[in-house]
């Protein structure tokens, strides 16, 4: 089953970014704020309790997440303010994303063990192939209605067919039943071991530069791609983003199933290098950008898909436990999610427009093309003490 993540909130804070630069009422607000309650919704989304991840068994947690989505998303139309923005659409939204997703996660080692990558990776694309879509749909609701109904109709079609996709969710293990004698587990769960396994470390910290390497595309590819050629090039170029992950997590899911992860994630990152170097780095027409989204998007928008293989690993080879490992990687996501987003932000301002020369980085972003791309290359260095660790938990 796949499940809506927070990249639906995402597309459409793309094109708030992107109406902003032309909002006269929105000239006051610098890069670095509005980045900040992107980043910000991204976190809370990544950075859900690992006891959550620990003791979710039950379905109810999901009800929860659709409700405070649906609120946080519609009360957006009521903001006037930066803190209001970021406090509900920011935290808010990624929180009830959050309690929306992780109940998911849950599902994932109870009910697949040989194809667990192939499974994950599945769930992980359909935030891609909604990324695919809802581009479009945005732009045609906004267009016609306004961002504020744009926002209530999001939030009623988010509710109504999630609502619908837990009609086909269910345990494979028995739902525990907590009384007098069987007491709930304590808050801090006694299954911890992982965080000292070196593995766990190793893999965690890497996917939190692999971050801070996609966060600043995800956030600024269509923004530039505006000042390339128009807002459909902008429109097609993301979506082709979002739909190539699509294609990504399937292909390298299934990929962590046959073949050594740490392998799959060296690729990944030297490939996310190499094209945010050249293809984004001389990008001066919308040609270089299609090639960019299509690689970059596939590769770095695939990565996650070896998360359930390694949470196994790192908790090892206990299936049961494997969301406590799972929900500590995603909780060293979410700082990458923060921090990369207002770092590029800001060398996104000190670029003032201007090319670092060469015709590499036009329009300002030079720094940040730099920044991307010394990340991925710092995620394959990552990638390979995952593959020693690995080794020698296995030896």
């Amino acid at each position: 089953m796949e499940v809506p993540r927070n990249d639906q909130a995402h597309d459409i804070e793309q094109f708030e970014l992107s109406s902003m630069q032309d909002d006269p009422d929105a000239k006051g607000t610098s890069t670095p704020a509005t980045t900040y309650t992107r980043s910000s919704s991204r976190a809370a989304l990544h950075s859900e309790d690992p006891q959550e991840g620990a003791t979710v068994q039950e379905l109810p947690p999901i009800d929860r997440g659709i409700k405070a989505w649906t609120f946080c998303f519609s009360a957006f139309v009521l903001e006037m303010m930066v803190w209001q923005l970021i406090l509900l659409q920011g935290v808010g939204v990624g929180i009830g994303g959050g309690l929306l997703y992780m109940p998911v996660i849950q599902l994932i080692p109870e009910w697949f063990s040989e194809r667990r990558g192939l499974a994950g990776g599945i769930i992980f694309a359909g935030t891609g192939l909604g990324g695919f879509v809802f581009p479009f749909v945005l732009r045609v609701l906004l267009d016609k209605v306004g961002l504020g109904w744009t926002l209530r109709i999001w939030a009623l079609s988010t509710s109504l067919f999630s609502g619908i996709a837990l009609l086909g969710m269910r345990n494979r293990l028995p739902v525990p039943k907590f009384t007098a004698l069987n007491r709930r587990p304590r808050f801090i769960p006694p299954h911890i071991g992982f965080v000292r396994n070196p593995l766990f470390w190793t893999f965690a910290i890497t996917n939190m530069l692999q971050g801070l390497s996609y966060f600043p595309v995800s956030l600024y590819i269509a923004t530039f791609t505006r000042n390339v050629a128009n807002q459909l090039t902008a429109t097609i170029v993301l979506s082709l983003f979002n739909s190539s992950a699509v294609v990504g997590q399937i292909i390298m899911g299934h990929l962590s199933d046959r073949f050594p992860y740490p392998s799959i994630m060296v690729f990944s990152a030297v490939g996310s290098a190499l094209s945010a170097f050249f293809l984004w780095g001389f990008a001066d027409a919308a040609i270089f950008l299609y090639f960019f989204a299509v690689i970059f998007g596939g590769l770095s928008g695939g990565f996650s898909s070896t998360w359930p293989n390694a949470a196994v690993e790192s908790v090892g080879g206990q299936a049961e436990y494997a969301c406590m490992s799972f929900a500590g990687t995603a909780f060293f996501k979410g700082i990458s999610a923060v921090i990369g987003p207002v770092i590029s932000g800001l060398l996104l301002q000190r670029g003032n427009g201007a090319s670092l020369g060469g015709g590499f980085g036009k329009f300002g972003y030079g720094a940040v093309e730099i920044f991307v791309g010394s990340c991925a290359l710092a995620t394959g260095a990552g990638s390979v003490a995952v593959a020693f660790a690995r080794r020698r938990i296995q030896n």
